[in-house]
């Protein structure tokens, strides 16, 4: 069988629902005979990488942003090992494979690199932009909290331990604490990523992150048209 692979950079403010997106794509996926989804997901990558590297700690701390030697190097080889797993492990495998890539490229010259890597590995590509205004993504990193007995996520605005485990009432994620610092350097690096990007795609959708299930939805939609 031959099988379809599209990669499909996840374009949006920070806080903006992303994760949430993906996490409920992935749930269709398990559903579907005909797509498969495998997220690459840069920022979960370094928020792990932090916990034995200082460095990377403290940039993350401030809410900057890695060099884009180390993210372009480290991104090809997540998708490279994405794409590759599921023929290594022999999974069964789907008509189409959806790569989503959440937190790549947020720079322009991380954008360079992302389309001479699609040129030369001759990949198809499609992108998908949520827009939440701004307000917005700052009340989420507030009441967003994070379990450190599970790892688990949710909101102190509906619940004051973890609906995961019951075991703590969660901690601020670190870059969450930097959410201002954090939309300050979206609107200077990758704003200007998005307006290329919304140029060059011609397969593209844009949905707002108010509401992460119906932009999923709409999203998934999009994935079978593909």
């Amino acid at each position: 069988m031959k099988i379809k692979v599209i990669v499909v950079p996840l374009f949006g403010i920070p806080g903006g629902g992303k994760g949430s997106v993906i996490a409920n794509l992935k749930k269709m996926a398990e559903q579907s005979r005909d797509i498969s989804i495998i997220a690459v997901e840069m920022g979960a990558f370094f928020r792990e990488r932090s916990k034995t590297d200082a460095t990377i700690k403290d940039i993350m701390d401030s809410g900057g942003l890695i060099s884009n030697s180390m993210v372009n190097s480290i991104f090809e080889d997540l998708l490279n090992a994405s794409v590759a797993s599921p023929l290594l492990k022999a999974v069964e495998l789907k008509e189409k494979m959806i790569v989503l890539i959440d937190g790549y490229p947020r720079t322009l010259p991380q954008w360079e690199y992302f389309l001479d890597y699609r040129c030369k590995k001759v990949i198809s590509v499609a992108a998908v932009f949520i827009d939440l205004a701004e307000e917005i993504v700052m009340h989420r990193s507030n009441i967003r909290r994070i379990c450190p007995k599970c790892g688990g996520t949710f909101s102190a605005e509906e619940h004051f331990l973890c609906p995961h485990c019951k075991g703590s009432e969660g901690i601020r994620r670190a870059d969450d604490l930097k959410m201002e610092r954090r939309v300050k350097v979206f609107k200077e690096e990758t704003s200007p990523v998005i307006q290329e990007a919304k140029n060059i795609f011609d397969h593209q959708i844009t949905v707002s992150g108010k509401d992460t299930m119906l932009a999923s939805e709409e999203v998934w939609k999009f994935l079978q048209m593909l």
